[in-house]
């Protein structure tokens, strides 16, 4: 009876030790997964910058408006009360676009600005406002760039963009690059379009492709989304079967007893 038993434990011992080596197997980490740039280009051809981004209701641009001539000095800073000594002849303040599409900036009024891009808007801001003010000059920038890291990323959450244009590689950057589990071969990059459909992008950052594709420039709210390798899920497995295991051979050890 006792070898019979002693012939049981080890089978079940035998058993643990080839489970234990399946699952550490399994969840190493695909070193080929965790590489950027694994191909062997010397050159590659112009990002395609088509798909410029368009202005939308509800998006906040920052606008700075200088004035050299003197004689219209006193309105702007009139404007604008907090300007310091040397900011006096501009401002430089958030416009959030309404929902008819127009922007109230101060002395010129509303202007029109949706649909356009920023260049354009730039443009249309600059002739309204040469009808007040002499050699004005005109900076209008996106200040509701943002967009949402999500998956495995070392910071994930929603980040901001200062510039007009961020890459995809800015912006995993931005979010303090992609962790040690990210499947770099597995990203999605979800995009909202003007008629409010997602369009979903699969890219592999492990080669080169995405420098030449469509979605290389990021758009204000697009979602990229990292997915993370096997070995995280298989890591986080291991710690429930060894609480399973333990608690079995408590329940054996407490068996064997009677």
């Amino acid at each position: 009876m006792k070898i019979k038993m002693n012939f049981y434990n080890n089978r079940y011992t035998i058993r643990v030790i080839i489970f234990f080596i399946v699952v550490v197997l399994s969840s190493c980490l695909n070193y080929k997964k965790t590489l950027y740039f694994q191909d062997d280009k010397a050159e590659l051809p112009a990002p395609n910058f088509s798909q410029t981004y368009t202005l939308r209701i509800h998006d906040v641009l920052k606008i700075k408006i200088l004035n050299p001539d003197s004689e219209s000095k006193e309105i702007l800073a009139k404007e604008e009360s907090s300007m310091n000594n040397s900011g006096d002849q501009a401002y430089f303040l958030d416009y959030y676009i309404n929902d008819s599409g127009y922007v109230d900036l101060p002395i010129i009024g509303q202007v029109k600005l949706i649909d356009y891009t920023i260049m354009q808007a730039d443009s249309i801001i600059t002739l309204k406002a040469n009808d007040y003010f002499k050699y004005a000059t005109v900076d209008v920038k996106l200040a509701s760039f943002k967009f949402l890291a999500l998956g495995e990323f070392q910071n994930p959450g929603q980040h901001f963009v200062s510039n007009e244009t961020c890459t995809i590689y800015e912006a995993i950057a931005t979010a303090g690059d992609a962790s040690e589990y990210a499947n770099k071969e597995k990203v999605q990059l979800i995009r909202t379009l003007e008629n409010g459909t997602k369009k979903i992008y699969k890219i592999n950052l492990t080669d080169y492709s995405s420098f030449t594709s469509d979605n290389y420039y990021l758009q204000p709210n697009d979602i990229l989304y990292i997915q993370p390798q096997h070995a995280k899920v298989d890591k986080q497995n291991i710690i429930y079967v060894s609480i399973a295991l333990s608690s079995v051979s408590l329940i054996l050890l407490i068996l064997s007893r009677f």
